[in-house]
């Protein structure tokens, strides 16, 4: 996992996170399987699955997907555990937001 050289330059990799409030824009460069689909992803979609946390890609209203072949389950990496991305769903879902990432 990677992240920004400094504040300044967030352009240039390295190795600090800098994480932007209320906004979820700290996981979402890490969560390429979702792919442009990320502005659709509910809390609920964030879920445990035979005990392996997972991203529910689906087509449940009000979400649109291109194809039913884009429904699909997708492990969570343990980096994204690691960094607190599972802490960060919990407090959506006790804010009671819809969505994981904000528009």
């Amino acid at each position: 996992m990677e992240g920004c050289h400094s504040k300044d330059r967030r352009s240039k990799a390295g190795n600090i996170i800098i994480p932007d409030e209320n906004s979820g824009c700290r996981w979402s460069p890490s969560i390429p399987a979702c792919g442009r689909k990320k502005r659709q992803l509910h809390v609920e979609d964030v879920r445990v699955e035979s005990d392996v946390w997972v991203f529910d890609i689906n087509a449940k209203a009000p979400r649109q997907l291109k194809n039913t072949n884009a429904v699909r389950l997708v492990p969570i990496h343990e980096e994204l555990k690691r960094m607190g991305f599972l802490d960060y769903v919990s407090e959506q879902r006790g804010a009671k937001e819809r969505l994981v990432f904000r528009s």
